[in-house]
């Protein structure tokens, strides 16, 4: 939002210097300047800001073991999520965010019908830091993939139960220590069937139950459209905080119990 802004301003005041300072204001006729300007002008700050990003990645270790998350990345990060909603024309309606406590670490999970669920996720989530456990494939992309690594971000084996128990720990340790929140996906991987929901691995909600914290429940709907659609027709989404699980509640209860407890939750969100 705030990129957003910084972009709005640097071109208005582009165009106005250039509309004022050739003084072609004395002509009516060169009006048109106006809005042509505004959007050229936006367009370039927002092309310019990827040069630097691509330019600043080139000095960025992709393999350097991570002590400590990267505000600096983690703030493009999310910057960057919200620029990519906005240019791909979707508009999201977020429910219940509000009631989340911005000084606590949670464990944000959430359904995974499409690539854009996290997206989503990231760009709205304030207060802690939120760092994403996410497939090994995205810490290999040109230029955010560095950006993802340097923010903390934690790839995850989902070939080798060892490795995928690993990351899970190192998360729990974080979200324990107050460093950041995390955010998984319970499915354990993107939903491509024609199910609304693929079944929750309950080792992912270990990070909750060991590392402290409550569980927001978020539920997404309409983002496996967005890329059928494609800039051209605006895609409308939701994402609702269904719930909140107390630490308490999964510690009583045990991860298999809120597990299957979820899968009811998310069937009766998605089913509406």
């Amino acid at each position: 939002m705030i990129l957003s802004v910084i972009f709005v301003l640097i071109s208005i005041a582009s165009t106005l210097g250039l509309y004022f300072g050739l003084s072609l204001y004395k002509n009516w006729i060169y009006f048109w300047v106006i809005p042509v300007g505004l959007i050229v002008f936006f367009i370039a700050a927002f092309g310019l800001s990827v040069i630097y990003l691509i330019v600043n990645s080139l000095f960025m270790s992709s393999t350097k073991p991570i002590k400590k998350p990267s505000k600096y990345c983690l703030r493009w990060l999310q910057q960057y999520c919200f620029q990519f909603l906005f240019w791909m024309n979707v508009h999201t309606k977020y429910v219940g965010f509000k009631e989340i406590d911005k000084k606590k670490n949670y464990l944000y999970i959430y359904n995974h019908k499409s690539n854009f669920d996290p997206i989503m996720l990231i760009s709205k989530v304030r207060g802690k830091d939120l760092l994403c456990i996410t497939k090994p494939e995205n810490m290999k992309i040109f230029v955010c993939g560095k950006f993802l690594h340097n923010a903390g971000y934690l790839p995850i084996d989902r070939q080798n139960d060892f490795n995928a128990i690993k990351t899970i720990i190192q998360a729990t340790k974080i979200v324990k220590s107050g460093q950041a929140s995390i955010s998984i996906a319970p499915e354990g991987t993107r939903n491509k069937t024609d199910k609304i929901l693929l079944p929750f691995h309950p080792g992912a909600l270990k990070i909750s139950q060991k590392g402290g914290c409550d569980i927001v429940v978020v539920g997404i709907k309409g983002a496996e459209k967005i890329k059928k659609h494609c800039i051209i027709i605006p895609t409308k989404c939701e994402a609702k905080v269904l719930t909140i699980i107390k630490n308490e509640d999964i510690v009583k209860n045990g991860t298999v119990a809120i597990s299957e407890k979820l899968e009811g939750i998310y069937k009766g969100y998605l089913e509406k």
